[in-house]
C-alpha cells in the first residue's frame, strides 16, 4: 500500500526465523488479501519488538509465502509421579521468576503463572517446598524442558498446581542411589549343572 513501511528486512526476517529464543515466535492475528489474490497476515512477535505485514501466499487455507505453522513445544519424557522435586534455583521476596502459566513463550501473551487469579509476587514461601510432576514439554526454539506441577509439599489444590516450571531450576529429592556393593543384591543365574548362565 502507499506509504508503507518496511519494519523488518528480509535479514532480520531471516535471523528471527532461525533464532534460539522464544522471543521470536509470531502470532498471525490478522488476514487482508489484495485485489489480486495475495494474502497478507499480520503478526507480532511474542516479545512485541516487531509488528507488521508479511506475505502469505495465494490462500487463506493454508500459510505460505514468509509464514508457517509449528509447535512451538513438543511432549517430553515427565517425572515419575513419585518422584518429589525441590527448587534448586534462587526464589525472590519480590517477584516470580521461576513459575509460568505455560512454558516460557510458548503461547502468546501467556506469561507467568498466578495464585487463585492473583498475580504471583514472591516466591521465596515455596524455597523449601517439595513439588511432584504430571507433564513435561520441550520448548522448540531453546529446547528447554519444563515440567507441569501436580501437587506442592503433598497438596493437589495448592494454587501453585497447574503451573509451570523449568527442569533445570528444581533438583530430585527422592533420587535412587547409586549402587553399592552395601545396598546392592547381585543375582547369578546358573543351569542344571550350576553352569553361570551370562
Amino acid at each position: 500500500m502507499k506509504g508503507a513501511k518496511l519494519v523488518a528486512t528480509k535479514t532480520t526476517a531471516k535471523k528471527l526465523a532461525k533464532s534460539t529464543s522464544g522471543k521470536a515466535n509470531f502470532r498471525a492475528y490478522k488476514v487482508a488479501v489484495t485485489n489480486r489474490g495475495s494474502v497478507y497476515y499480520k503478526v507480532v512477535s511474542f516479545d512485541g519488538s516487531y509488528r507488521g505485514w508479511v506475505y502469505g501466499g495465494k490462500s487463506t487455507s493454508a500459510f505460505a509465502g514468509g509464514v508457517k505453522s509449528y509447535d512451538t513445544t513438543t511432549t517430553a519424557t515427565a517425572p515419575s509421579s513419585s518422584a518429589t522435586y525441590k527448587l534448586s534455583a534462587s526464589t525472590s521476596s519480590t517477584s516470580n521468576t521461576l513459575f509460568y502459566q505455560q512454558p516460557s513463550y510458548a503461547e502468546y501473551k501467556i506469561g507467568r503463572a498466578k495464585v487463585n487469579g492473583s498475580t504471583l509476587t514472591s516466591t521465596s514461601a515455596y524455597a523449601d517446598s517439595t513439588f511432584t510432576f504430571s507433564a513435561a514439554e520441550k520448548t522448540s526454539r531453546e529446547g528447554a524442558t519444563w515440567y507441569k506441577i501436580a501437587s506442592v509439599d503433598g497438596s493437589t489444590t495448592n494454587g501453585l498446581v497447574g503451573a509451570w516450571v523449568k527442569a533445570s531450576n528444581v533438583t530430585q529429592t527422592n533420587a535412587e542411589p547409586t549402587a553399592t556393593s552395601s545396598n546392592s543384591v547381585t543375582v547369578v543365574y546358573r543351569d542344571s549343572s550350576g553352569n553361570i548362565i551370562s
